[in-house]
């Protein structure tokens, strides 16, 4: 088991306290992180994608279907209008003049 397992196997995903043997609380944070900094970089940058993206809760379907639509009529646009884009130092430099 690496330690990814672990940490999932150990710790439910709702789960941020665990019952000691005096009946109180006692926090899986510092044995969690522990854990976490002995994954791999390409480990952690997953298990933090997971866990920000636990923080928002469930999809709303409209808005995924608005972030869809969206893509697909600036796709659409890019293709008709042959966009070429513009290089980052031609934007960093109408950003610097705004400024």
């Amino acid at each position: 088991m690496n330690n990814a397992d672990d940490v999932n196997s150990t710790h439910g995903a709702n789960s941020s306290h665990d019952t000691n043997t005096s009946g109180g609380t006692a926090s899986h944070l510092p044995r969690v992180s522990c854990s976490a900094l002995q994954l791999s970089v390409d480990e952690r940058a997953e298990l933090a994608a997971e866990l920000l993206a636990s923080l928002d809760g469930e999809p709303d379907a409209d808005v995924e279907a608005a972030w869809a639509a969206e893509i697909e009529r600036r796709a659409r646009r890019v293709r008709r209008e042959s966009s070429r884009g513009r290089s980052w130092e031609q934007v960093r430099g109408d950003l610097r003049r705004r400024t």
